[in-house]
This record gives structure tokens, sequence and C-alpha cells, in this order.
């Protein structure tokens, strides 16, 4: 670290940091609500394949989104 500039790297470190925390909570917060709206408007028979193929196509968006 300290050859490569070491004073920009703790606050660089921080930012990341904070934003990595930002987007997990966004990612938790609307996973969560997003399953709650699921769970409102289905029967209980079908609830269970409806969030695996909504929770599959976010995985994949994500995949595709990583490697694109």
């Amino acid at each position: 670290m300290e050859a490569s500039g070491g004073e920009l790297n703790a606050p660089l470190m921080g930012l990341l940091i904070l934003a990595f925390v930002g987007i997990g909570t966004a990612i938790a917060a609307g996973g969560t609500a997003f399953s709650a709206l699921i769970a409102d408007r289905t029967t209980e028979a079908e609830r269970a394949r409806v969030l695996s193929a909504a929770w599959g196509m976010g995985f994949l968006g994500v995949l595709l989104g990583v490697f694109w």
C-alpha cells in the first residue's frame, strides 16, 4: 500500500465500504418488500414457485450484469 501512494488508500477504502454497505442494504430492503408483495398477491399453493422464479430471475440478472 505504501508504494502506491498510501495517503489516498484509506479514504478510498472508506468510500468503497460505505458504497457496498449502502448497496447491500438497498438490495436487502428491496428483496424483502418484493417478497412480501408476492406473498400478498399469490395463493399458498403457488407462492413457492413464484418466489423461486422471481429470485432466480433476479440472480440471473445479477450474473448477466456482472459478465456482460
